[in-house]
């Protein structure tokens, strides 16, 4: 059997058990060693980042006369599958992370959540990927939603680590005075 076979067999039971996790979440008790794979959810979760924006890129943007193209085809299935399958173990490593104390509850039900919704959404593009590409724009739609949902998500599991506004504090008005110097 193919690698691609197996991973893409792989997908159902893993956001299979991501929707349980979800479901039993307030009674879920982990066990150490599997807060050791919990806690990894911040070193794995740039690889569906990276591979779902590399997928949006190559779908929305690239040349129609590239897109005919069988070997792009191809990697474009590939790249996708990745994302799902990534994106999926990665969301089960934030539910095991998430049950560990120190989180504000809000918050991790916010990322949690949205990072759940963008492992099952891009299930779902993979499964239907076929039929959807027959209405181009409506995989288009379906993708660009689904980058709006990964960065809505991101964005959240970043206010999580970093605090709010992390990214723009050093040129907000209040903060400009305890900015870096050189």
């Amino acid at each position: 059997m193919k690698l691609k076979n197996i991973v893409a067999a792989l997908l159902l039971p893993l956001n299979v058990l991501l929707l349980f996790f979800l479901i039993v979440f307030n009674s879920l008790a982990i066990p150490a060693w599997l807060q050791v794979f919990g806690r990894m959810h911040p070193l794995v979760l740039h690889f569906p980042i990276v591979l779902i924006l590399a997928y949006a890129f190559l779908l929305l943007v690239m040349p129609a006369s590239l897109k005919k193209q069988e070997g792009y085809i191809v990697a474009l299935d590939a790249l996708l599958l990745a994302a799902a399958f990534s994106a999926a173990l990665t969301a089960l490593m934030g539910i095991l992370l998430a049950r560990e104390p120190g989180y504000d509850s809000d918050a991790i039900a916010l990322h949690k959540y949205s990072g759940a919704a963008t492992s099952f959404a891009l299930f779902g593009l993979y499964t239907y990927n076929k039929k959807l590409q027959q209405h181009f724009n409506l995989s288009k739609v379906f993708v660009g939603c689904i980058t709006a949902l990964l960065l809505w998500a991101g964005h959240l599991g970043g206010n999580i680590t970093h605090g709010n506004n992390f990214v723009l504090a050093p040129i907000t008005p209040d903060n400009k005075k305890r900015s870096c110097r050189l």
